[in-house]
């Protein structure tokens, strides 16, 4: 079956780069930029989406919002490598991760690029954004936090574990949290660097990590894992690149089939998908509270709001369910939707294949669709008014 991981792993297994980390570069240098219209209005800036899917929990949803009626290409911009992941977005600018190893800032409202940052290999997934800087992982085995107003590096680990990049990094206690194609897990001083601890899982960690309630949830295989995710008091006179301690799972569960792409939390709820279904775990000791099995796979993580888990399904249907795992509306459109959705006030946004929508997360109402350009999009990232959408075809495009 057709695997969206897979395929970022074969085309960035081919994807090799040399430069140092953390080299911005001039305004005038970027030969990965492309057709761009320049906005006339400004629009304030506000908290943005700092992290892949808004939050360190994944639930891909927040106060923001997007677009309320049919919106027009505000901007867009070309790059020479696919776009595996969405930008993070914050204070007015985006922060947009390239296959090929560049990071670039843009302006959110016009595009303009502000400067760029080559790292020895691909970028895979979102970075984080936190006042010490932004927070990246590469598939050289890296993580490192740039500044946030001209890329340049704070601090930087190498070695960290093998296909370090393939989930993003999340932020929570004051640490960044990676995880690797070796099984480990790492947690980081996001203002310094320093390690605090690790933890050792027998498979890969490909899936985005979440972060709830003083716990990490991760997702290994078939196997979903939670583990203390507080600080080490003592680690603070560990020498960099000295692990403080291992952690040992709180609790796990397994299931019959492989779990991704990223694990949710909500309401005491942890909220995996697969190839069969959607499932619901009790975030305190990992009991199964619900499971609802879907006809396709869920190849995209759901959103997650008070009264709705918007779920997506590779064979075109998006479901809405309780909180407790009852089905309440299902749309059809016609195309594959591996890409989670993303609700902003109130208005759940999807993307397919030349695609995008937006719809009544409670009913499931059509509210507008359009056909777009690109046939292989990330999730949409929904800030101040406008819809960000990145594709594998390389196309970055602002919809207003």
């Amino acid at each position: 079956m057709f695997s969206r991981r897979a395929v970022v792993r074969g085309v960035v297994a081919g994807v090799a780069g040399s430069a140092v980390v953390g080299a911005a570069r001039p305004l005038d240098d970027d030969t990965g930029s492309g057709d761009e219209r320049r906005a006339t209005r400004q629009v304030a800036p506000e908290d943005g989406a700092p992290t892949y899917l808004y939050d360190a929990a994944n639930t891909g949803t927040t106060t923001a919002a997007g677009p309320t009626s049919e919106p027009s290409v505000r901007w867009r911009r070309a790059f020479s490598g696919p776009l595996f992941a969405p930008p993070a977005v914050g204070d007015g600018t985006l922060y947009q991760p390239v296959s090929d190893g560049r990071l670039l800032a843009l302006g959110a409202t016009d595009g303009t690029r502000r400067w760029r940052v080559e790292t020895p290999r691909g970028l895979l997934t979102t970075p984080a954004l936190a006042a010490s800087g932004v927070l990246l992982a590469n598939e050289n085995r890296t993580i490192q936090s740039l500044k946030r107003d001209d890329g340049t590096t704070r601090w930087g680990i190498g070695t960290v574990a093998r296909g370090g990049g393939q989930c993003a990094p999340a932020v929570g206690n004051g640490l960044v949290y990676t995880g690797g194609a070796d099984g480990l897990v790492h947690a980081f001083d996001a203002v310094t660097g320093r390690p605090h601890w690790e933890l050792r899982l027998p498979e890969a960690v490909v899936s985005s990590l979440a972060v709830a309630d003083d716990r990490l949830f991760v997702a290994a295989g078939r196997t979903v894992f939670a583990v203390d995710a507080t600080r080490v008091p003592e680690a603070t006179a560990v020498p960099r690149g000295v692990v403080a301690a291992t952690r040992e799972p709180i609790w796990q569960t397994s299931f019959d089939a492989r779990v991704g792409p990223a694990v949710a939390v909500h309401d005491g709820r942890v909220v995996v998908c697969d190839d069969e279904g959607v499932t619901a775990l009790a975030a305190g000791d990992g009991s199964r509270a619900w499971r609802v099995e879907t006809p396709t796979p869920v190849l995209g993580s759901p959103a997650l709001t008070d009264d709705r888990v918007v779920v997506p399904t590779a064979g075109g249907r998006l479901r809405g369910l309780t909180p407790d795992g009852e089905e309440r509306w299902s749309a059809n459109f016609g195309v594959r939707l591996d890409t989670p959705p993303v609700v902003a006030d109130g208005v759940c946004y999807l993307a397919g294949e030349r695609v995008l929508a937006a719809v009544d997360p409670t009913g499931g109402g059509l509210r507008w669709r359009l056909r777009r350009e690109g046939t292989a999009p990330t999730a949409p990232a929904v800030v101040g008014g406008r819809l960000y959408l990145a594709d594998w075809d390389g196309t970055l495009t602002a919809f207003e």
